[in-house]
């Protein structure tokens, strides 16, 4: 007949572990934080060069992402009569679908819209 097992018998922190080594010592890291950072920054007064503490630079190259202003999605396509941008042809569908007036309000969301206004002729003769 078995004994039954004990907590101590189940409890695996007493195992031994072959893959450890007993010697190892982490090194210690000391984190900085910014002010340390801009104050060991050794091209501080040189304004030619860019460090941590330049906050001029030049503008990314990199072109604006475009994203679809129903789902949030990537955006690789914008519908011409709408100029709403969209994500596949499900979302197209949905966009041409959409009631007069509810494209701009989806611009005006995304700070683009564009009021046309029309002006009504007015005769004075009449």
């Amino acid at each position: 007949m078995e004994k039954p097992a004990t907590v101590e018998d189940l409890d695996i922190s007493l195992v031994p572990k072959p893959f450890r080594n007993p010697n190892y010592k982490a090194q210690s890291r000391r984190n900085r934080n910014l002010k340390q950072t801009l104050q060991s920054d050794p091209i501080q007064n040189d304004p030619t060069k860019l460090s941590y503490s330049s906050i001029e630079a030049p503008p990314s190259v990199l072109p604006q992402p475009k994203y679809c202003d129903v789902t949030g999605l990537p955006a690789p396509y914008t519908d011409p009569k709408t100029r709403l941008r969209y994500h596949n042809k499900e979302i197209y569908g949905l966009i041409r679908e959409l009631p007069s007036g509810v494209d701009q309000e989806y611009l005006k969301l995304r700070s683009s819209d564009i009021v046309l206004k029309y002006l009504e002729m007015i005769n004075i003769g009449d």
